[in-house]
């Protein structure tokens, strides 16, 4: 049975309602064994909610929560610090938060504020999964009074989001799966895994220590306080690719393949700049996939390293690559003229002398054949014409997002006018997601999408080739529209070899 959102059509379910008691003794014991002269206060959740989420073994439903007979309190008390940022209007007015945890309940992050201002979140959050997994269900997430709390349950954490922002139910459990795979990378999953099977209670807050830049940068994709891709390279879960001439890509994939021949244990190489894919040379029978891609350019987006010599090794693990076990990163930037990052991945730290010599050698040969001029040129030309709407030729374009559905590379236009300033920047966000959540609905999802307003028109297309999504200008006719996008699309295939890569070389 399909759930529409906009359907009146509910199925309704009544589940128990846990008692006060039973949050109470909960708290109180945890407490206790926290501190035993800690201060406390009372605070108080309204009940009233629906909760959504699929029952195992059974057909998707709405479970309506039921509030409390009259003879009992309508709200659930529990026992907080004085100090609990719930009482913190400050805090409280963040739209979103983002919480992890281990199985075991113990604090690993929080968004906001500090994890020991939190605990009686945490333990809300803890209860809610381990009440699910009593009855055999998992919890899923809960929408109630413009809110969306969303929860991921995996074998040895648990994350939780509560937003009030423009992402779906779908879309924060995509950010949650990302953040969780950026904390497997952090701790590397294989250590990991040990540790918790040595020892149950396994702090997991002491490893996470100076890696919260990692997290936070992934948990605000869609909030951050300046205008970037990178939340539409999230929502469609793919890499951008830096547009440059195939011939001058071609040469640049030669020099580095030549190189990497010559080390034993080299996996991949990867030359990044301003969050976007040059290339990528990697060893036969292996590959990347787009969310182990997020993680490595949010990592080199972290990074302080001087201007040009720097280098770093350090272990690196991909958890869809390989969550067992992790690489070693030998990072670099090309020269002080040109701030591309060239990036090894080694199954060994042997190859580290080695790396250092042939990187050397890639950009000594680059500048001969002056293609780091060439990548900076590439840079300049996107933010001026290339990538600019108008560069189609619609003068009512204003924007658009293009992914061909089987490279998983995404091409993403400049912000002209009006969404060249934060406040519009936002605002186009804004529209994305709400048109990537009608398009690929869990239940109900759609091929094309017209949406016509008297501020824009917005269209989206997902076909077996391509997904297509762009906002025009209100004046424009329905037929109008959709033979725009039929031209975008056909201005994209004559400059395909330029906007994307067909095919990552090998070695």
């Amino acid at each position: 049975m399909d759930l529409d959102p906009e359907s009146n059509t509910k199925v309704e379910r009544k589940i128990k309602l846990c008692s006060e008691d039973e949050i109470s003794d909960m708290s109180d014991k945890r407490n206790e064994q926290e501190s035993a002269t800690t201060s406390v206060a009372i605070t108080k959740f309204d009940t009233g909610s629906r909760l959504a989420r699929p029952i195992a073994g059974t057909q998707d439903v709405d479970v309506e929560v039921i509030a409390p007979s009259p003879r009992r309190s309508s709200t659930l008390t529990l026992l907080t610090t004085h100090n609990d940022y719930l009482s913190d209007a400050l805090w409280r007015v963040h739209q979103k938060h983002i919480f992890i945890l281990t199985r075991e309940g113990k604090p690993v992050y929080t968004l906001h504020g500090k994890e020991q201002n939190l605990s009686s979140i945490f333990h809300i959050i803890h209860y809610l999964v381990n009440l699910a997994a009593s009855r055999h269900d998992e919890i899923e997430a809960i929408e109630a009074q413009g809110r969306r709390y969303v929860f991921l349950v995996q074998p040895h954490l648990i994350l939780a989001a509560i937003s009030r922002t423009s992402l779906s139910v779908e879309q924060l459990r995509m950010q949650l799966i990302d953040i969780y795979y950026q904390v497997l990378s952090i701790l590397t999953f294989c250590n990991t895994e040990n540790a918790f099977k040595e020892t149950r209670n396994y702090n997991l807050g002491r490893l996470s220590n100076g890696a919260d830049t990692l997290i936070h940068r992934l948990a605000t994709v869609d909030y951050n306080d300046r205008i970037n891709k990178n939340i539409f390279a999230f929502l469609t879960n793919s890499v951008q690719i830096l547009p440059l001439q195939s011939s001058i890509r071609s040469s640049i994939e030669d020099i580095i393949k030549k190189d990497c021949k010559k080390v034993r244990f080299l996996i991949f190489a990867i030359l990044i700049i301003d969050n976007q894919l040059v290339t990528l040379i990697r060893k036969r029978k292996h590959s990347i996939n787009s969310t182990d891609f997020r993680l490595i350019f949010n990592y080199v987006e972290t990074l302080t390293l001087s201007e040009g010599e720097s280098v770093e090794s350090r272990p690196f693990c991909l958890p869809r690559y390989d969550a067992e076990g992790y690489l070693y990163a030998h990072i670099s930037y090309l020269s002080k003229t040109c701030p591309a990052c060239l990036l090894f991945l080694s199954s060994k730290t042997d190859d580290f002398c080695d790396l250092t010599a042939i990187k050397k050698s890639i950009s000594n040969q680059l500048q001969k054949g002056e293609y780091l001029s060439a990548i900076n040129g590439a840079i300049a030309k996107i933010k001026k014409s290339l990538l600019d709407p108008t560069a189609t030729g619609i003068p009512e374009l204003r924007h658009f997002l293009y992914k061909p559905t089987y490279l998983q590379q995404l091409l993403c236009a400049e912000f002209s006018k009006p969404f060249n300033t934060f406040e519009k920047f936002r605002y186009l966000e804004d529209l994305y997601c709400k048109l990537f959540d009608r398009l690929h609905n869990r239940y109900c999802p759609l091929k094309f999408v017209y949406e016509a307003n008297e501020n824009e028109i917005k269209v989206g297309w997902t076909s077996n080739e391509h997904e297509l999504y762009a906002v025009f200008d209100p004046s424009l006719e329905q037929t109008t529209a959709m033979q725009y996008a039929n031209k975008i699309v056909k201005w994209i295939r004559q400059e395909f070899d330029t906007l994307f890569i067909y095919q990552y070389q090998t070695f």
